[in-house]
């Protein structure tokens, strides 16, 4: 049989004192977006989806932007961080303006970050990568990756790597650990940007030269690099997909999924 067990009884008026009658507050979200002067609509409609929904947990999501042409952006990224550090946001969610997002991407990627174990958090996106060019008729080829990444320590000697490959079987619809990714679609607590703020002063996105080529790395990978050098955690949730949108072709799942049953055919 069951026991039965008691436990002194609690006034009230004391529970509500130490809290614990109160529900957790929802955690406040700042939408970041850095664009070139223009956005995706596939963007735009999915923002509105997306702010729409999270109204009914309570969550109005503040938002920042800021326009860069390509070799600005991490200036943009960094003038964004320092606008949500000076907020009283709790996550700063990076989605740009290409990007489409399922309107509970914001949900789910709260749902599964954490402000010590999982600071970082992605959602799952695909790069557009050149494979070739014909001078016959002018033409480019390309591929699409998928942008979950884990750097290439082979013989490193404790520095910060200089590659990274790729994940092509990367784990599907779950959480996984990862090394970087893109900035299309990052959800970041506040308390990672403060520690690297407090270690590199506010160039969280400012290139870092990559000490093998003498060039800058990308301003997402250098973002990354600095995580590793402070052991901030990095997540993917992959089974919150996305869309890129290169001017009318979107790289998604589908896509890749079609693209390497092609290459095997």
């Amino acid at each position: 049989r069951r026991r039965v067990t008691s436990r002194p009884a609690v006034n009230r008026a004391e529970r509500r004192a130490a809290g614990r009658d109160k529900a957790p507050k929802p955690p406040k979200v700042v939408i970041g977006v850095v664009h070139p002067g223009e956005v995706s609509m596939a963007h735009m409609a999915s923002i509105m989806r997306a702010k729409e929904h999270m109204l009914q947990f309570g969550i109005l999501p503040g938002f920042i932007e800021r326009r860069a042409r390509s070799q600005h952006v991490h200036r943009a990224r960094n003038e964004i961080v320092q606008g949500f550090l000076s907020s009283v946001g709790d996550y700063l969610f990076f989605v740009d303006a290409d990007m489409g997002i399922p309107k509970n991407a914001i949900e789910r990627l709260l749902s599964v970050a954490h402000e010590d174990d999982r600071p970082i958090v992605a959602g799952l996106c695909f790069a557009m990568r050149d494979t070739g060019f014909s001078e016959y008729d002018y033409s480019s080829t390309f591929d699409i990756v998928p942008t979950v990444q884990l750097w290439n320590v082979e013989g490193d000697d404790g520095d910060d790597p200089t590659s990274f490959g790729i994940v092509t079987d990367y784990p599907r619809d779950t959480v996984i650990e990862i090394d970087g990714t893109g900035g299309a679609c990052v959800m970041i607590h506040r308390n990672a940007l403060e520690k690297m703020r407090a270690e590199f002063g506010e160039h969280w996105f400012t290139p870092i030269t990559n000490k093998m080529t003498g060039g800058p790395f990308g301003e997402d990978t250098s973002f990354f690099l600095r995580c590793r050098r402070l052991a901030i955690p990095v997540h993917m949730d992959t089974s919150v997909k996305t869309s890129h949108d290169k001017g009318g072709v979107f790289l998604t799942e589908e896509m890749w999924d079609r693209q390497q049953a092609a290459a095997s055919a």
